[in-house]
């Protein structure tokens, strides 16, 4: 007699063919300028919280840096998402507080691009409402 395998969610299942973007995640912090937090300690926490969860092996960080302006970046294994652990960020992010008390959300990262535009000028946008008539135009 085979034991049969429970299926996991869709939501959950492995995902293949992954940019490096979809595997990270932002823990997003009140103290941005400090980086006295040690990281290997931070990640075995979330990573623990992870697994008392119940996810499965594979949705686990395999590394954990400080972004340029204090944040901290996760990356997941191959296969998971940032989106996985959006469902038990409350659990991840009261495990993460014990080891860095500073850190106030979970998110999924997202791919920012930048965008030139050549003999534009700035005037236009430089008052209050400039950002809103901005963001109409590139619309």
């Amino acid at each position: 007699m085979t034991k049969k395998q429970k299926s996991l969610p869709r939501e959950l299942a492995p995902k293949r063919g992954l940019d490096p973007v979809d595997r990270r995640v932002l823990f997003t912090r009140l103290e941005t300028g400090k980086k006295s937090v040690v990281l290997p300690d931070l990640l075995l926490a979330i990573n623990l919280a992870i697994k008392k969860i119940g996810l499965p092996e594979y949705i686990r960080l395999i590394k954990l840096w400080f972004t340029p302006s204090g944040a901290i970046s996760g990356l997941l294994k191959e296969g998971a998402t940032g989106e996985m652990l959006l469902n038990a960020q409350k659990e991840i992010i009261d495990a993460a507080k014990k080891i860095d008390p500073s850190i106030i959300n979970l998110a999924a990262a997202e791919q920012w691009y930048k965008l030139r535009v050549n003999t534009v000028s700035l005037n236009r946008y430089l008052h209050s409402a400039g950002i809103n008539l901005l963001k109409e135009e590139i619309e």
